[in-house]
């Protein structure tokens, strides 16, 4: 408060000329600016003006859309400027800093108005000639659909939380991680880390002046646990320990590994200096020596960057050396976050700090708003730790967006397949943007940067994944275009595919589909038809296998259902990539990474028989004197007449028969809609130790289709999980289910799908 108090006096006091204004104070209240009028006599030169401001509406649901205004930095302003007859923006200037607000900026800011003062030699302001007035800008109009957009941002939060829920068990359990992906589970202690790893808690309050009794009683067991890693690190660096990570328990290797990583990304450790073939090098990676052994090589090989250490031209020996950089180390994680969230890591998993205290501290420090009956329930042992959190997940008090566990995210894309209009473009988690315009709230950035599920990423256009088996409707359709196959060619399912080494499985391997067609392909999602599909395409003229032939085929068909380019949304996106290598596996989605707006351009064109939009969210722009509008319309990318209509619905009735018969269960969520919906299931294994992420993408009504819905769930587990959340976007769009909670947010986790679809 002191150095504000300073600040504002040295400016007043600074003999500024009187064309010069600053803003002392913003945001100031009624009693503020009474005061203030009340004894203008004496504070000649301060006035009250007020200024305009961006407030947005529903900004949790739209901020990724919208994007947020602010002052143009120095660098921002001369990019803007560049290539203008005159410069017209600067540092005072309010611009768009991402989103619609950035993008369409031009349109939206107007002109800003020019006055021209004359002053004396003095600064003194003699006068004042309006030489332009300022001119508004138009108006915007997207074709996002306000209520659709909302409530499917509840179905999509909900729909992961009841994921998360069934995942979650009262154990240390992380069930089949390594083994299979989709066993893997979420041991509750995740779950009560994840309060602290991600900033749920401040654990910077647990030693402040006004830290409750509990916060207090949790930093004393860290401090103690504190002072017995470090002095046990001090043992393990030590300048003749020979102790190897392999010898050292889990906790501590992490924290070796913790310091390592450190000094390399603080360039302690320059890493272009490091020579990587280095057989002492090479010996550390391989875990055969020490840190304390390597680094004191590396100060050696003149790999420390010893300017870092604040040492100077002085002579210093590798003793002393080495033993400045252990007090860099340690200096270093004083007070350092991460090390600290590591070391509360352990305490909560070796049972030091209770899950009930962790609870209790999220009323402590109001993430959960006081409720008598809940605290105190939690508080005198009738209800445990474990049941609290799973009832407040389910009740979303605590969201997967909180956590940033695994699934903690997810996006759906609406779109008109006749239009090209974008209806509704949801990604979770969000923020609110009315936080960052105007002026940025730095406490509240901060928070978003940590927040390791990433709430800033427009995930609809940036976030991209595999596409699993949501490309085998367009290998059907390429394969056709190739002639390798027809709407009748039938391919005997054998289970593992031997044409190539390693030879891929068909998922329902030992057993097999038998003989199979285009469309029985599609709705049985065999690998092996697809397989074949690709291999065929890959035959050169001699009729020998040829990958890259294979690949560049398959990006053909790609590129002509828009997949090799941005989708045409009018909000930065990630450049789509098509595979580039092993035409076999890419033919069932492997290998490629797509952003779900380009995903559903695809699946739009599929729904519309080949004509592929440049997607819009923008409807019509509007000027606000005149009243004239300007309608925008999608562009057409591409027409595609590659295909009779026996074609497009022989894939389009794989599609149908995925979600309207028994073969995938999916009948039983979908058969009471009303109407048909075709569908494609996707699941894009990650890894072993992480869950697969869930696709699902189709449009409706199967007859006469009017949208398309695209669904994509990171590490979500399992396609059925996207497709239960399609179903519920389709039964609010076309018979408003729900729609009232829907749209309150009003409602509590649903239970999650036992249907099990193979693909």
């Amino acid at each position: 408060l002191a150095l504000k108090i300073m600040t504002v006096r040295y400016a007043l006091l600074t003999l500024y000329p009187q064309y010069s204004q600053f803003t002392i104070c913003s945001d100031v209240d009624g009693v503020t600016i009474a005061a203030i009028e009340e004894n203008s006599a004496e504070l000649k030169g301060v006035e009250i003006r007020q200024v305009t401001s961006r407030v947005y509406n529903d900004s949790l649901f739209f901020a990724h859309i919208l994007g947020y205004t602010g002052k143009a930095t120095e660098e921002e302003a001369e990019a803007l400027n560049a290539g203008l007859e005159e410069d017209i923006y600067n540092t005072s200037s309010v611009i768009g800093k991402t989103g619609i607000e950035k993008e369409m900026d031009s349109l939206l800011r107007g002109q800003s108005g020019v006055e021209e003062l004359s002053v004396s030699t003095s600064g003194k302001i003699i006068s004042t000639t309006v030489k332009s007035t300022p001119v508004a800008g138009d108006d915007i109009y997207l074709t996002i659909d306000r209520e659709l957009q909302i409530a499917c941002y509840h179905i999509l939060e909900n729909n992961i939380a009841a994921i998360l829920l069934s995942k979650i068990v009262n154990s240390m359990s992380y069930g089949g991680k390594g083994d299979s992906a989709s066993k893997i589970t979420i041991p509750i202690y995740e779950v009560y880390n994840a309060f602290i790893a991600n900033s749920v808690l401040d654990i910077s309050h647990f030693q402040a002046d006004d830290a409750t009794e509990l916060e207090q009683k949790i930093y004393s067991t860290y401090k103690t646990k504190e002072a017995q890693v470090l002095d046990k690190l001090h043992d393990i660096l030590s300048y003749s320990s020979p102790t190897i990570n392999s010898k050292l328990t889990d906790e501590y290797e992490g924290y070796i590994d913790y310091i390592y990583s450190m000094l390399r990304s603080d360039q302690v450790l320059r890493k272009e200096l490091i020579d990587q073939k280095d057989k002492t090098y090479i010996s550390y990676t391989e875990d055969k020596i020490s840190l304390s052994e390597f680094l004191q090589y590396a100060i050696d090989m003149q790999w420390v960057d010893l300017a870092k250490l604040g040492i100077g031209s002085d002579y210093n020996t590798n003793n002393e050396v080495y033993d400045k950089l252990i007090a860099y180390v340690f200096e270093k994680l004083y007070n350092n976050t991460v090390f600290e969230k590591m070391i509360y890591r352990v305490l909560i998993f070796n049972y030091k700090i209770s899950g009930k205290d962790m609870c209790l501290l999220l009323y402590d420090q109001g993430v959960l708003e006081y409720n008598e009956n809940d605290y105190k329930r939690l508080k005198n042992g009738r209800i445990g730790a474990y049941y609290f959190v799973k009832e407040k997940i389910t009740n979303l008090e605590i969201t997967p967006g909180m956590l940033a566990l695994e699934p903690c995210s997810g996006s759906i894309v609406i779109t008109d397949v006749n239009t090209g209009d974008v209806l509704a473009m949801v990604t979770y988690p969000s923020y609110d943007n009315n936080m960052l315009a105007n002026k940025i709230d730095w406490k509240y950035y901060s928070k978003l940067l940590a927040n390791s599920a990433t709430p800033l990423l427009n995930r609809p256009t940036q976030q991209q994944t595999a596409t699993g088996s949501t490309f085998k409707p367009l290998m059907a359709l390429a394969g056709m275009a190739e002639g390798v196959i027809t709407t009748q060619t039938k391919i005997k399912d054998e289970g593992l595919f031997e044409l190539v080494d390693p030879s891929p499985k068909c998922w329902k391997y030992p057993g097999n589909h038998g003989w199979i067609n285009l469309t029985q392909a599609i709705q049985h999602s065999c690998n092996y038809f697809f397989y074949q599909v690709g291999y065929q395409m890959s035959l050169d003229a001699k009729g020998e296998y040829s990958d890259s032939l294979g690949i560049s085929k398959i990006q053909k068909y790609a590129a002509l259902f828009g997949l090799a380019d941005k989708s045409g949304v009018e909000v930065p996106e990630s450049t789509p990539a098509i595979s580039s290598t092993d035409a076999v596996r890419t033919s069932i989605g492997y290998y490629h990474n797509f952003a779900p707006i380009q995903i559903s351009r695809y699946v739009t064109a599929v729904a519309n028989k080949g004509t592929v939009f440049n997607l819009t969210i923008v409807d019509k722009t509007v000027n606000k004197d005149t009243g004239e509008e300007t309608d925008n319309s999608a562009t057409v990318f591409n027409q595609i007449d590659l295909y009779s209509n026996t074609q497009w619905t022989a894939v389009q009735k794989g599609m149908y028969d995925v979600v309207n018969t028994s073969a995938n269960s999916l009948n039983t969520l979908y058969g009471d809609l009303g109407f048909k919906v075709a569908g494609k299931t996707g699941t894009a294994q990650v890894s072993l130790t992480h869950p697969s992420h869930g696709l699902f993408i189709s449009f409706a009504p199967y007859s006469s289709p009017e949208v398309s819905v695209t669904i994509v769930i990171p590490n979500g587990y399992a396609s059925a999980n996207a497709a239960k959340l399609a179903r519920e976007v389709y039964g609010l769009y076309f018979n408003d289910e729900n729609k009232e909670e829907l749209l309150s947010g009003d409602l509590t986790t649903t239970n999650v799908t036992n249907i099990t679809v193979s693909d």
